[in-house]
């Protein structure tokens, strides 16, 4: 069903888009962009940018990140294994460490 919203995009340059989570470009964190959404795709213009993604589509909370849109900063923290996250986490605390090994049990990331 075609549709339009104006979403926000996160500080985890997502936008929540019928259920499920796609990237934008990480410049445009904090900003309202207008959303186009079909069947098939997602359309997302703001600011002379615009991209286009295939749609998720089940509402299940899926995420769709295309890695262009990440910031060269985060790029590199995409080599790291849930082992390299918890042990940098248990450099900072022991409740750093707590959190980490929460979040990834309960919100699984595919990268």
């Amino acid at each position: 069903m075609p549709g339009r919203t104006r979403p926000k995009v996160s500080i985890d340059y997502h936008v929540t888009v019928a259920g499920d989570y796609y990237s934008v470009p990480y410049q445009l964190i904090g900003t309202r962009v207008d959303i186009r959404l079909t069947a098939h795709a997602l359309e997302v213009a703001a600011r002379r940018l615009a991209c286009r993604e295939s749609r998720a589509g089940h509402g299940r909370g899926d995420h769709v990140t295309d890695p262009r849109h990440r910031p060269s900063a985060h790029q590199r923290y995409l080599e790291w294994s849930p082992s390299q996250l918890i042990r940098w986490a248990t450099e900072v605390g022991p409740y750093t460490a707590q959190l980490v090994e929460t979040i990834l049990r309960e919100r699984p990331h595919p990268e």
